[in-house]
């Protein structure tokens, strides 16, 4: 619920330069920490990996936020084991408590084909303490535009420099934002130098 408050109320103006930090302070700074802390706990609900509804509550807040890795696993990975695992051979996908066997298939359904729709975007996290995502639904509501007019689901996510070049050949596009001047270690400035010459 307060993802849906600070998109459709903390975000209908649009980013300005001359007031950088109006999404990340004051009430939606708030609002985006609470965001976080309730991502973390969910992740942490190890015991529930089992049950469509709450696969399907992990998959909304993975694309939502761009996260790759929640509760400290590659939430999609981990889910979609979880569900071709306990698919039987008439397709359906029962496991879970909410709604019985056809509703724990579509949600299953929908984890699949929302969490794993490709890579539009990734977003470039620099480095601790940059202002990078100042504007922290900037691809959220690009990629949402996208899904809308080529009538397909696109994701993006957020990287690090830290992962491999073959990850980050995984999206088109690398994404960096920021008022200050990028400081990328050499090795960071050659893996961008292979992926834009890949």
């Amino acid at each position: 619920q307060r993802s849906l408050v600070f998109d459709n109320h903390y975000t209908r103006e649009p980013f300005r330069r001359d007031v950088p930090r109006r999404f990340t302070e004051g009430k939606a700074g708030e609002v985006l920490k609470a965001l976080a802390r309730g991502q973390e706990w969910l992740a942490k609900k190890r015991q529930l990996w089992g049950d469509g509804y709450y696969l399907y509550g992990i998959e909304r807040c993975g694309v939502a936020s761009g996260e790759k890795i929640l509760g400290g696993a590659d939430w999609f990975a981990r889910g979609a084991q979880t569900i071709l695992r306990a698919q039987r051979p008439d397709g359906s996908i029962p496991i879970g408590a909410h709604g019985g066997g056809l509703v724990n298939t579509a949600f299953c359904t929908l984890f699949l084909l929302n969490g794993g729709a490709p890579l539009a975007f990734y977003k470039l996290d620099h480095r601790e303490g940059h202002d990078d995502d100042l504007n922290p639904r900037d691809l959220a509501n690009l990629t949402r535009n996208l899904w809308v007019a080529y009538e397909r689901p696109v994701n993006w996510q957020k990287v690090s420099l830290k992962a491999s070049l073959g990850d980050l050949l995984e999206a088109p596009v690398v994404f960096l934002s920021g008022t200050r001047a990028v400081w990328i270690r050499k090795e960071g400035v050659e893996k961008l130098r292979d992926y834009v010459l890949s």
